[in-house]
């Protein structure tokens, strides 16, 4: 019974994330702007990075690397695609493994 709670609590997350990217599109969001909205939800750095990795993988999001050296800033900020609003308006194809 673990494994299928943890399984459903994965695709919950997964479609929670989609969600805040679409909200914050074009601009997109940092993990650590993800983290800090579903911290309540219990979803840690190492675990961000794994939903986020899965989400890249099918297509739903893309990521960019962004820096300004002389400010000392580098991060990734993640922004939800085409194919990924499709999804979440239900006009795409069923993808397992995401909740909406």
């Amino acid at each position: 019974m673990g494994d299928m709670v943890k399984l459903a609590e994965k695709e919950i997350m997964r479609g929670e994330i989609l969600r805040l990217c679409r909200e914050a599109a074009p601009v997109g969001c940092s993990p650590q702007v993800l983290g800090a909205a579903l911290r309540k939800a219990g979803l840690g750095a190492e675990e961000m990075d794994k939903e986020l990795f899965y989400l890249k993988a099918k297509g739903l999001l893309q990521r960019e690397h962004t820096e300004n050296r002389r400010l000392g800033i580098s991060r990734d900020i993640y922004s939800i695609t085409a194919a990924g609003v499709d999804y979440l308006d239900g006009n795409g194809p069923d993808l397992p493994g995401i909740e909406v």
